[in-house]
């Protein structure tokens, strides 16, 4: 009898750590998104630069499809005005993660606009780095 409480109180803390981690985990990938969407808007190219994964795959709504290298490139010019991020879902498995959310923005030459994301980050060395981006363009309201 003593043993099987033992086991029924060992699988709840076990249940109880796997949720707080995942909670954890799932606040650390929101700030992620959201330090992304902040560095984006101020053309803060050295965060970006730490957030962004060797081998990063940006599909932007346009459908141009840029590398770490390139994207960098380009975000020196600092095009955006504005870019407000919104979740709507975040899923970790493990090291992974993939946020579905809209961003509002104002873009130099392009205006406003309002985009649906999908991001997937990897968690490499402690911290989570965006791996692949791609967008497409939210009907306006």
């Amino acid at each position: 009898m003593t043993n099987r409480i033992l086991v029924v109180v060992g699988v709840i803390l076990m249940s109880s750590y796997i949720v707080v981690g995942q909670s954890i985990q799932h606040d650390e990938v929101i700030a992620a998104d959201q330090l992304w969407a902040t560095a984006y808007q101020s053309c803060d190219t050295n965060t970006m630069d730490e957030l962004l994964a060797e081998d990063l795959v940006f599909i932007h709504l346009t459908s141009a499809i840029d590398t770490k290298e390139t994207f960098m490139a380009g975000a020196a010019s600092c095009g955006m005005e504005m870019a407000k991020a919104e979740q709507t879902s975040v899923r970790v498995y493990g090291n992974t993660a993939v946020v579905v959310g809209d961003l509002h923005f104002k873009a130099k030459g392009f205006g406003e606009g309002a985009l649906r994301y999908s991001r997937v980050f990897v968690k490499q060395n402690g911290s989570w780095r965006l791996v692949n981006h791609q967008s497409t363009t939210l009907p306006k309201s």
